[in-house]
């Protein structure tokens, strides 16, 4: 298996491994799309974005860095809704967001259960949330870019 895919694992079975404030079950895919009627339950999604593999020394050592998106989705309601029912739905997924963000922070010198060379370095949550997903669609939706470096 490729070391990106073993990295998006890792996370994976890390986030399943923890008991975070909304109960989840984080799934790995390539193609992460999902039909509405599946997002009546959150749906974590980890996804392999990018690597990056400068090279490091004369040695031909590199140190890659390896780029994995976390998605958050999920049907905050239906029709017209007010701007207090839309964040009383909002507000615990974007705090949701920042508890996984905290979590890979957290770790033991921030390396990767799993990959225990493989460090967090870098977490990206830009937008926090897609206004026009919540706007037309009433949901929510928030992507996390996580960057690992292991040597190689």
């Amino acid at each position: 298996m490729s070391q990106v895919m073993i990295i998006a694992d890792a996370v994976r079975d890390t986030m399943n491994a923890h008991a975070f404030s909304i109960p989840f079950v984080a799934q790995r895919a390539y193609v992460p799309i999902h039909e509405m009627r599946g997002l009546q339950d959150l749906a974590v999604t980890v996804v392999a974005k990018d690597i990056v593999s400068p090279l490091l020394d004369r040695q031909g050592r590199r140190l890659c860095s390896y780029m994995i998106d976390v998605g958050i989705q999920k049907i905050i309601g239906s029709g017209p809704m007010s701007e207090d029912q839309i964040a009383a739905a909002n507000d615990p997924l974007m705090t949701l967001a920042e508890e996984i963000i905290d979590y890979f922070f957290a770790l033991d010198s921030n390396s990767l259960p799993g990959v225990p060379e493989c460090v967090c370095t870098e977490a990206l949550n830009e937008p926090i949330y897609h206004p026009d997903h919540v706007d037309e669609r009433r949901v929510f939706t928030s992507v996390i870019t996580f960057t690992f470096k292991l040597a190689r």
